[in-house]
């Protein structure tokens, strides 16, 4: 599930530029006279440049550029879907509708750009840490098993052996004085996973 949220930016941003993308190249396509091929590699072009100028500005070497560009393909991209959602008013269309045009023009494109700045973030993140075998339900009775011998043994050898520590008992890892090797063996032991 981590793996998914780590990567929900992107998804996110992905259907934010299907959206945008297919009206910006209809949009050229009607209005620009563009062919369909040339209008939707425009649209593309125009939309992938705002999510990847957005996660560029995180990086130090190409942050000057990346906002340049960035800004220059939100206000483009920006002027076009509000031009498209204006565009598909009807004639008698009241106030809240045209705000409605020009939220419904510009939102997306922020949107993606927002998620693309959430993604540099994102893969900036340490790596996950992959779970190993002893999370399994047998390594972890193996684990449970070998706390309880650990325990009886060192009970089991303690009132007859002289220790250094009065009622400690030696870890056999790390040579640490315990009181209970079961549970320092397993949880505490700085050498326990290795």
């Amino acid at each position: 599930m981590n793996k998914l949220m780590r990567k929900s930016p992107l998804i996110i941003a992905a259907v934010f530029l299907l959206v945008q993308i297919s009206g910006l190249a209809a949009y050229a396509n009607q209005a620009g006279g563009m062919d369909e091929v040339r209008a939707l590699l425009f649209a593309l072009a125009l939309e992938a440049g705002i999510f990847g100028a957005a996660y560029f500005v995180r990086t130090q070497t190409t942050r000057g550029a990346s906002i340049a560009v960035l800004v220059l393909f939100l206000v483009v991209s920006g002027f076009l879907n509000t031009a498209k959602s204006w565009r598909d008013l009807p004639a008698d269309a009241d106030e809240l509708a045209q705000i409605s045009a020009v939220v419904f023009g510009l939102v997306p494109s922020l949107f993606a750009a927002l998620l693309g700045g959430l993604q540099a973030y994102v893969a900036k993140l340490p790596p996950l840490a992959h779970k190993s075998e002893q999370d399994t339900p047998v390594m972890l009775a193996y684990a449970i098993t070998m706390q309880w011998l650990t325990l009886v043994k060192a009970r089991l050898s303690a009132p007859g052996a002289p220790d250094a520590k009065a009622g400690k008992h030696k870890c056999a890892r790390c040579g640490a004085w315990v009181d209970n090797p079961g549970s320092h063996a397993r949880w505490s032991c700085p050498k326990r996973n290795r």
